[in-house]
């Protein structure tokens, strides 16, 4: 189930590297052009806003129908929306493809659901950090894919050059590849899982969930979702490619697909040795404890752009390899808060429902989740663009990340108050 969790997680994020690039593609922009951090928002807010519709339909139909059907039909719908979205011929069809592929991301939603109905309270924090590390292993493999796969006829003309579909399709190897990884999981949840709804299977373990009147008494917790929308409204991960692609003289540091691919996939190994700890602090401080260090690394890792902003204009002689390192320490930190925030979410509203509705719970939890991810990169984008046209090249991203920073800390402390036992 951890490599669902993973497959799933690998088809959202292989696009992260490449998608300036296939933007810049189909509308014939110049690298420089300011109008690219408000269409790579809206393609990022796509996704998201598609899950925001499909979650809860799939929570209840994993309550109503059983885990493991509504499982495998997402694994592969989800993945020939990525097949479709790399083989898009305009950037309109793009942003229906990448929207259909949130629609059908169930896979993600329903592997949680099977986690919780196999978990135990004295095994939950241990279960919950593995969700982390599956995680992590995607945010490491999907960027590295996307990055080093794209364009594979530019990139490696003696093993690709004159391979007519890879011309014609110069993204589709990478989304490819992560397709492959989604019908291996398919095959291994048909043959190999089985069914762990608590009326409907053998598999699932006895819950002590507290017994709840209904879906309307904090279930999830209000209070974790509010915030969680507000701590994606922070994050910077859908427009920092933007940035790293854009030229020098633009007021980025003009860096290829690959890589931005290698960027982030350190960034994600950062997130593998995160997430075996969070199990640890789960268990140790609680939910609450490790949402805010969430939240405040959040607020953190905003703010290395303007450093990196104020080294390149202000400090000639800095050396080369100082902006890239806080670049790699500011990616680290990105993914380590997205560990611990959304784990800590996780758990936090495990406790809040029965077993017989935990699918509708954690349809309505990734919701909200999905509504933040959505508006994050969508305002994001916007205001990306808005700030560069505004302050210059030179200054505006400094300034924009800047602010996301004031937004993060914002955030935490709307997170305040928030109790483990909730």
């Amino acid at each position: 189930m951890l490599f669902v969790i993973m497959c799933d997680a690998l088809n959202q994020l292989v696009v992260f590297p490449f998608l300036p690039f296939m933007i810049r593609d189909q509308l014939e922009l110049a690298p420089d052009d300011p109008k690219l951090g408000s269409l790579a928002g809206f393609a990022a807010a796509a996704y998201n806003a598609g899950q925001f519709l499909g979650a809860p339909l799939y929570g209840t139909a994993a309550d109503r129908l059983g885990r493991k059907p509504v499982l495998l039909v997402c694994l592969m719908l989800s993945g020939l929306c990525i097949l479709g979205f790399a083989m898009s011929s305009s950037y309109a069809i793009s942003l229906g493809m990448r929207s259909a592929q949130g629609f059908f991301s169930g896979a993600v939603i329903v592997g949680k659901i099977v986690l919780f109905d196999v978990t135990t309270p004295a095994t939950e924090a241990q279960v919950f950090g593995m969700i982390g590390l599956s995680f992590a292993f995607g945010y490491m493999l999907g960027p590295t894919i996307g990055g080093v796969l794209a364009q594979p006829s530019a990139q490696y003309p003696a093993l690709f050059g004159g391979v007519a579909l890879l011309e014609a399709h110069p993204y589709l190897l990478p989304c490819a590849a992560t397709f492959a990884f989604s019908m291996v999981g398919l095959a291994g949840s048909l043959l190999l899982l089985p069914e762990t709804h608590p009326r409907l299977g053998k598999g699932a373990a006895p819950s002590n969930a507290r017994p709840l009147l209904g879906l309307d008494r904090r279930t999830p917790s209000r209070d974790s979702q509010v915030a969680g929308v507000a701590a994606e409204l922070a994050t910077y991960v859908e427009t920092l490619p933007v940035w790293l692609a854009t030229p020098v003289s633009g007021g980025g540091l003009g860096l290829s697909s690959s890589s931005i691919g290698v960027l982030t996939a350190v960034g994600g190994f950062s997130l593998l040795l995160t997430s075996v700890s969070t199990g640890f602090l789960l268990g140790r401080f609680g939910g609450a404890y490790v949402l805010h260090l969430g939240y405040a690394l959040n607020a953190l890792n905003s703010a290395g752009p303007p450093l990196i902003a104020l080294l390149l204009g202000w400090w000639a002689a800095a050396p080369p390899l100082l902006p890239v390192a806080i670049l790699v320490v500011c990616c680290c930190m990105n993914m380590a808060s997205k560990s611990f925030a959304f784990t800590a979410v996780t758990m936090l509203s495990k406790g809040c429902v029965p077993p017989a509705v935990q699918g509708l719970a954690l349809g309505v939890n990734q919701s909200c989740s999905s509504t933040g991810l959505a508006l994050g990169p969508l305002a994001c984008g916007v205001a990306y663009s808005a700030t560069v046209g505004l302050v210059g090249p030179q200054w505006g991203a400094a300034v924009f990340f800047l602010a996301l920073t004031l937004v993060g800390l914002g955030a935490n402390m709307l997170a305040i108050g928030i109790d483990s036992n909730t």
